[in-house]
Formats: C-alpha cells, structure tokens, sequence
C-alpha cells in the first residue's frame, strides 16, 4: 500500500472527530441505532470539514454500519460503498476491508443479491491478505460470518454451517468462550443447523448466544431480535407450537420497542406468526400478521 496521506494540522479537530467516531461505537453497541445514525453523519460532516481523506472514509463507514442497522439497506450499500472506495483512494486498508466485509451480507444477504455479495467477500479477503491478517484472526471471521449467511441465503446449508464454525472457532480462540460477540455467530449456526435437522445442535447454539446477549447486554437489546425468531423457527420445526408463539411474539415486541414497528427485522416474525395462526385455524389472526408482513 502507498503512504497515507498527511493529516491535517488541526490535530485537535481530528481527535475530536475520532473520539466522536468511538462514541457512534459505544452507541451501536448498546443497540441505540437511531442515535448512532445521527451522531455519524454529523461526524461526517466534520471530517469533511477536515479534508482528511482516511478520517472521511472512517466517518463514510460508521453512517454506512448504521444505516444497516436501520433496516435501510439500499442507502447503506450506496453509503459503504463510499466509504470503501474513499478507503481505497486513501490507502486505508483497515477501513475499506471493513467496509467490504459489510458490504457482503448487506448487499448478498439483506438486498438478496448473493453473487456480488460473494464478489465484495473477494475483496475484502485480497485486503485482508494485504493488511497481514492470519487465517484465525477476528477480521477473518468476520468475513467469513458474512459469506455463510450469503450461502445460508442461497440454501447452501452446508457451506454455511462450515463458515460459521471456522469463524466461530476463530473468534473463541481470540475473545474467549464468554464473550457477547459470539453470540452472532452461535446464532448463525443455530439457525443453519435447524435447517440441516439438527434441532439439538440448533437448541445449544442458541441457546447460548442468547444467554450471551442477555448476560453483556440485558434483556432489551435489539441483538436479541434474531436470535429470539430462530428459536421460534425451531420450536415450530419441533411442532412446539405454543413455545414458538412464545418467541415470535416476543420477538415483535422487543424489534417494535427498540428498533421501530417497520423494521425489516420485524419480517419474520410477523412471517412465523402469520403461519401458526394459519395452523391454528385462526384464519383472521393469519391475515392480519401477515398484511402487517
């Protein structure tokens, strides 16, 4: 990679706006994506205020990480998509992987576009191989967490579940087996491996992920959205009914809560319920959830 360009000699504004980008962080990971939204694109607009071209990259991906966490996929591919090539332009290696790295499920998986979510996952791995990243190391599992749930998207349950190990061994080999941020990943497996027929391999994973969530996070975190659903998904592949009611309307309630009553997350939910009433032979119940739908 060629040389960075200078930074400004307004060292202090610079500070500023990287202790602003450290708060966006703080912001997502609490589960406060609305207000991480907004404190990123103000940020945004400092760094461009900067003319610093890696500071603009870094703020370009933290709008683009939030506005996927909104549910607005379309502006945050155009968004990542900015970051990633401002990232290049300015030789920050570090930011344009990530920014490729997310580009993979949001554009493969969220956009239902899988073989060009597999192509941005060529680009972040020829980075990462530039930036030295060993095969087990936490940015790789990041990436491979997003190639498996392109495949998982494709119906490619074995490749799926075959990522999401690798990435889950990775990452426990670098975190521990305690920590919150394995909880993704678990629910990712637990997902595929309700859809490979393994219910009880599926039970364990998530489980786990979500006593993670829950013990990091507390029980009103947006995390523990999906997680809550695919224990709906098994508890009805396991003809649970009532037990999967449980989930999904749970789900509903925390995704309303926390992320608003139109996120996209809110889908399968409404999707799972719709098909329990239906079972039931509570035809107007079924309607109802799934014009909501």
């Amino acid at each position: 990679l060629q040389r960075r360009p200078a930074p400004p000699d307004d060292r202090a504004a610079v500070h500023a706006v990287q202790a602003s980008l450290s708060q966006v962080g703080a912001l997502r990971a609490a589960g406060r994506y609305a207000e991480a939204l907004a404190l990123a694109q103000s940020t945004l607009r400092e760094a461009e205020a900067l003319r610093w071209p890696p500071l603009v990259a870094a703020a370009t991906l933290a709008v683009g990480d939030a506005l996927e966490r909104m549910g607005d996929y379309a502006a945050a591919e155009r968004t990542l998509e900015d970051g990633y090539f401002a990232a290049v332009d300015a030789n920050a290696a570090e930011t344009a992987a990530a920014a490729a790295i997310l580009l993979v499920g949001t554009v493969g998986r969220n956009l239902a576009r899988p073989s060009e979510g597999i192509r941005w996952a060529r680009h972040a791995e020829g980075l990462l191989d530039e930036l030295g990243e060993p095969d087990d190391g936490l940015r790789r599992a990041r990436s491979l967490t997003q190639q498996g749930l392109v495949f998982a998207h494709r119906g490619a349950y074995d490749e799926a579940q075959a990522a999401f190990r690798r990435a889950l061994a990775s990452a426990e080999r670098v975190v521990g087996p305690d920590h919150p941020l394995l909880a993704d990943l678990l629910n990712n497996l637990g997902a595929v491996q309700t859809m490979l027929d393994d219910p009880d391999a599926a039970g364990a994973s998530l489980a786990r992920a979500l006593a993670l969530v829950t013990g990091a996070r507390g029980p009103d975190h947006p995390d523990r959205l999906e997680i809550l659903i695919n224990l709906g998904n098994l508890s009805s592949h396991r003809h649970e009914l009532d037990a999967a009611r449980r989930h999904y309307e749970e789900a509903l309630a925390l995704g309303a809560r926390t992320l608003g009553e139109a996120h996209p997350s809110l889908l399968p939910a409404l999707l799972g319920l719709g098909y329990l009433a239906h079972r039931r032979g509570d035809l107007d119940a079924a309607e109802a959830s799934l014009r909501r739908a």
